[in-house]
């Protein structure tokens, strides 16, 4: 059985929840928000993660349509996911977004703790198994926090990793 934590703390049902493929569509808006949705399926070096481009488009579909992120706001990004790349989207947002905006974070992909500091890091599409080049080619939630919360945004971090 899986459980969701709901906002107000208490444990649901999961099968209770509403689908998010199709977008529910609300009158909603959120217009100081900003999004970096992220589904890397495909990866260059490691084993690739079935369903994350799906599963992107349909977070990015909750954020346009039901919680009314202007749709130029968000980022979206199903291919060509290294470290650079998402590092320029999370700063993006992280500059779009002032005090009393949110700036929202989802990434369908590879996770893993770095091997030297046991923080918490995502992959980047181009990350590789080996040592010198892991930490490399990934970015840690530290690295996350400090490029979108520069201008004093709230962050929401949906993370859908192993």
């Amino acid at each position: 059985m899986l459980l969701a934590v709901s906002t107000w703390g208490g444990l649901v049902n999961a099968a209770d929840l509403p689908e998010i493929i199709e977008p529910l569509h609300t009158k909603v808006s959120a217009p100081h928000d900003s999004a970096v949705v992220i589904g890397i399926e495909d990866y260059a070096f490691v084993p690739d993660v079935p369903h994350a481009r799906q599963d992107a488009q349909a977070f990015y579909n909750f954020l346009a349509y039901t919680v009314g992120v202007p749709i130029e706001r968000i980022r979206l990004h199903q291919d060509g996911a290294s470290r650079e790349i998402v590092l320029d989207s999370l700063e993006w947002a992280g500059k779009q977004t002032r005090s009393g905006g949110t700036v929202w974070v989802y990434f369908a992909g590879h996770g893993a703790a770095s091997p030297s500091t046991r923080a918490r890091m995502l992959l980047g599409d181009d990350v590789r198994q080996d040592m010198n080049s892991f930490e490399k080619r990934s970015i840690s939630l530290d690295e996350l926090r400090a490029a979108t919360t520069p201008g004093g945004a709230q962050l929401i971090t949906v993370l859908d990793t192993c």
